[in-house]
């Protein structure tokens, strides 16, 4: 399941795959999409009983007002060892920490983001509500007009975290 799919598609879906994207707003048909729910992904009636083996969640923790809610209906909607992969900006990051320093609100300062989150935070809400085997991965140091795809976690621009559901 891809949360949030219809803005920017997932291109990394294998062809094989059986993708069903859910997002709040509605989209054409995608290829490699078999399913696409216009809804609220955490009170969507359409997904009452049914599991999936990942969740997909790219850059849409920081919108929610209900993180935890999130998290807890993705948990509910993996099968046990199902594996959520998410992103999210790091506020720690470059040059995000730099501009936040500055308190300057011309970049880096999303009106729809409704939080930050530090790499340890997200750690922490995915073990609270039973997510394991948690794995954080940087995406790499964003300077401008250079990325550069390595760096600590602490300071990578995104982040990507991977949890399984144990039981």
């Amino acid at each position: 399941m891809d949360i949030g799919f219809a803005e920017k598609p997932n291109p990394f879906f294998a062809p094989s795959a059986h993708v069903t994207g859910v997002d709040l707003v509605p989209s054409d048909p995608i290829p490699g999409y078999q399913r696409q729910i216009v809804g609220d992904f955490t009170d969507c009636s359409e997904l009452e009983g049914v599991e999936f083996d990942y969740v997909v969640a790219g850059e849409v923790i920081e919108h929610l007002e209900q993180p935890y809610d999130f998290l807890k209906a993705a948990r509910e909607r993996l099968g046990v060892g199902g594996v959520i992969k998410l992103s999210t900006p790091n506020p720690l990051g470059f040059p995000v920490l730099i501009y936040e320093l500055m308190r300057s609100k011309g970049r880096f300062y999303a009106a729809d983001h409704l939080f930050y989150f530090n790499p340890r935070w997200v750690v922490k809400m995915m073990r609270s509500v039973g997510f394991t085997d948690i794995q954080v991965r940087p995406v790499g140091l964003w300077l401008p007009g250079v990325p550069i795809p390595w760096s600590p976690v602490s300071m990578s621009y995104q982040v990507i975290y991977a949890g399984r559901r144990a039981s």
